[in-house]
Formats: structure tokens, sequence, C-alpha cells
């Protein structure tokens, strides 16, 4: 079998209830010329992702647990595409993504593209917002595990987010030759700065904002994030820009 164009991979753990949803939404993606990889060290192995049969799609239990840059780097090296795109085992992506995302990064001469500014639905807050990574000061509400809040930042206080644009590597696209040089550490979070922050010591880094309405970067009761969107929308306009993501924001 030809190699694909593009290899997504999924490092997940103890999130058995959102496969079945990051598989609705990785078959519905425009391009269709990829393999999906899928490394799953939870107690138990997934009985939906067991009995898929695209030969497109290889699920790998491993009993043994390890950190999520370990298991991106496995991901990466089993990976038989030239592009790799990561997809996050809870968020959302719509059908036209990875299309966008690989035709950005021609259009670009870019060995590495992601978000610099996403859509967010916070499962515990009920609320929907937007996140320009690139902006800084001003006001911004607080989506995390506490109470909603709303922070006013500036250059005394915004010392945390000076690099965040870097993070957040659920929208990660990149040439595998950029893995090559810039492997993930073995850690269990913020495992992706350091590896866009090497990585962009050789290769050209393009962020974008997603204009075009293809991702949501969802929070729930076992998220690490912490996010600071300047904009909040109303659930009614969600619907309408991301009509098949509901399910994904359920409960």
């Amino acid at each position: 079998m030809n190699p694909p164009l593009v290899s997504i991979i999924t490092p997940t753990f103890n999130r058995a209830r959102y496969l079945p949803l990051l598989h609705r939404c990785v078959m519905a993606q425009d391009l269709q010329d990829f393999e999906w990889l899928i490394d799953d060290d939870s107690p138990s192995p997934s009985s939906y992702m067991q009995g898929l049969t695209d030969k497109r799609i290889s699920y790998a239990h491993v009993t043994a647990r390890r950190a999520i840059g370990t298991k991106r780097n496995a991901l990466i090296e089993r990976a038989r595409g030239r592009i790799i795109a990561q997809f996050d085992d809870d968020d959302y992506y719509s059908s036209s993504y990875l299309a966008r995302m690989v035709r950005i990064m021609r259009e670009s001469g870019a060995a590495f593209v992601k978000l610099y500014g996403f859509f967010l639905y916070s499962k515990s807050l009920r609320m929907c917002g937007y996140w320009d990574l690139l902006q800084r000061t001003g006001r911004h509400m607080v989506f995390s595990k506490e109470p909603f809040s709303v922070v006013m930042l500036d250059e005394g206080n915004n010392a945390s987010l000076r690099e965040v644009h870097l993070g957040f590597g659920f929208s990660y696209v990149f040439e595998k030759a950029v893995w090559e040089h810039a492997r993930f550490p073995d850690i269990d979070w913020n495992e992706d700065r350091p590896f866009a922050k090497q990585a962009m010591e050789r290769f050209p880094l393009v962020g974008v904002q997603d204009e075009a309405c293809t991702c949501i970067h969802v929070l729930h009761e076992s998220s690490t994030s912490w996010c600071f969107p300047q904009y909040l929308l109303p659930r009614f306009l969600f619907d309408r820009l991301f009509p098949e993501s509901k399910e994904h924001m359920e409960p």
C-alpha cells in the first residue's frame, strides 16, 4: 500500500467515550489521503476502536503508562506520511480542517503550521469563545476548571502568555522532517511548546487564525488547559458555525 500524504496521530488515555466522536471527524475529512494512528495506554482498550475495520486506522493499546510526549514520538516513529497532523482525542475538527491546513502549508512554503487563534467551548461553564493567542493585553475571559472570571492583562502580568502562541499542539500540522530535527520531550504536560521552539530553529512556522471555523478546542472535567478568550459567542451562533459539533459539546 502506498504511503499516505498525511499521518494523523492521537495519543489518548482514559478517553474512550471521546474516541467515537473523533473517529467521525477523521472519516469526514475532505482530504482522504491519510492514515490515523492511535496510541492508547488506558487500563483497558477501547472496544469501539478495536471493532473498526478501515485499514487506514491503526489502533494500538499499550498497558505501560507513558508521558504524552513519549507517545507522540512513538506515533510519529510509526507514521508513513510525509505530513503529520495532530488530532487530540477530545477536540472537534470539521471536514475542511485538514485540507485547509495542508493547503496553507503548501501555499506558504512552510514546514509547520498551526492555529494562532481558535474557537473554544467549556463544558463546565457552558460557554463558547474565541481566543486570539497573539493578543496578550486587555480584557480576557478565563476558561478553566475554576469558576468563570475576567482578567485585565498588561505587560506587567502576562509573562506566562508571551510564548502561548507556540503551544496548544492540537492544531499542529508539520512535515515529518521537522520531528526528525525536534522531537517531543518525554513529559506529560506542555510538551508541545519546547517542540515548536526547537523546530523553529530550522523550519519556518506559519500561524493562522481560524477564520474558516474548522476546529473547536473543547474543555471538560479532565482538561488541563487554561484558556483566555477575548470574545464570547452565543450558543445559537456556535451551532450555526459548527453544525456537526453538537455531540462534542454534550456534558
